[in-house]
């Protein structure tokens, strides 16, 4: 859910995974403002006051509110959208101080990163505005519905145990790390715009039970040519089924899959005879889980067998006459006889 402020008048947006459910708006004190159902076969809503609109192609609920209603004490505070009867709930904070000189200029907050990570993943979040929020500073606010926890992490355009950063003076970034569990993260940021208090906006991500892949080989680089190698690729699972797959060599496939208490270890393997012409090849091993996907790659270096090349060798021996001279040839056939 999140804010606009468009042409001196207070949007309220609430985009939703997929419409399968009635779409309901209520304001801070907790009282429905709107109601919409199910959109099939066309988009059906009743506002109070204001108009609404949904977007059946993007998921999307808007409320623009009459414009008297900005100054109403009603407007300011916590408002929420929920999708159905249930738990599917996302909130906002409206705090409107005052007109903008020109109202034709729409101010937005935008949050912005991947909606779908691994477990344990490093991710980074985008909060931007198209105005310079107060003192440069953005909030961001992480709720992680698996353990039920909110972490409020303050931006202040430094260093931050989350390895915050500002990227310009109109946005902040921060990396987060997922949890090793599964399931939904909430996060949203907000930033004060002068004259007009704090807009915010949020995004869903979700968080896919995957580890890896990993990609290993059965033999030490550089790799002699000619060498038969197995190139393993390894992921792990407890709650999906992954789907491995290879862009590399067009060598012997085989899949095996392994089941323990706690999680479920996907492997394949590819065998191939290398060629020094592989040297510099990329590997690529590829886990999908539904839509989302993961790869790791390798570089093969693959090297000439010494003992295959030009020279035969190099052979060393002291002449008996003079036994601090030592002869070097490159190959035996330049030499007939050896005396004892």
């Amino acid at each position: 859910m999140s804010t606009n402020v468009q042409n001196d008048r207070l949007q309220l947006v609430c985009k939703v995974k997929n419409f399968e459910l009635e779409v309901y708006i209520r304001d801070s004190l907790g009282d429905q403002q709107i109601r919409c159902l199910i959109p099939y076969p066309k988009p059906s809503c009743f506002a109070y006051n204001g108009d609404v609109t949904q977007n059946l192609s993007s998921n999307i609920t808007v409320w623009t509110l009459a414009e008297d209603l900005r100054r109403d004490h009603r407007v300011n505070g916590e408002w929420s959208c929920s999708h159905g009867t249930n738990n599917e709930r996302a909130t906002v904070n409206v705090n409107i101080q005052g007109p903008k000189e020109a109202d034709e200029v729409s101010i937005n907050v935008r949050i912005s990163g991947p909606r779908t990570v691994k477990n344990h993943q490093a991710f980074m979040l985008i909060c931007s505005s198209t105005e310079v929020p107060e003192n440069q500073d953005a909030n961001f606010y992480v709720k992680n519905e698996v353990s039920n926890q909110v972490t409020e992490i303050e931006r202040k355009c430094k260093t931050h145990l989350n390895n915050s950063m500002c990227s310009d003076i109109k946005s902040n970034e921060l990396v987060y790390h997922a949890p090793k569990s599964s399931g939904i993260l909430t996060f949203s940021c907000a930033m004060t715009i002068p004259l007009f208090g704090e807009l915010s906006d949020c995004m869903f991500v979700q968080v896919i039970d995957l580890t890896g892949p990993t990609l290993s080989l059965d033999s030490n680089s550089p790799i002699l040519g000619n060498t038969v190698l197995t190139i393993v690729c390894t992921a792990r699972s407890a709650e999906n089924e992954v789907l491995l797959s290879w862009t590399c060599v067009n060598g012997t496939r085989e899949d095996d899959i392994l089941v323990n208490s706690s999680t479920t270890t996907f492997i394949s393997k590819l065998t191939y005879q290398v060629k020094i012409t592989d040297n510099g090849r990329i590997c690529t091993c590829n886990a999908q889980i539904g839509s989302f996907s993961s790869t790791d790659t390798l570089t093969l270096d693959v090297t000439t067998d010494c003992s295959k090349n030009g020279a035969t060798g190099a052979i060393y021996f002291a002449a008996p006459e003079d036994k601090n001279r030592v002869n070097f040839y490159d190959d035996i056939s330049h030499y007939d006889e050896i005396e004892n």
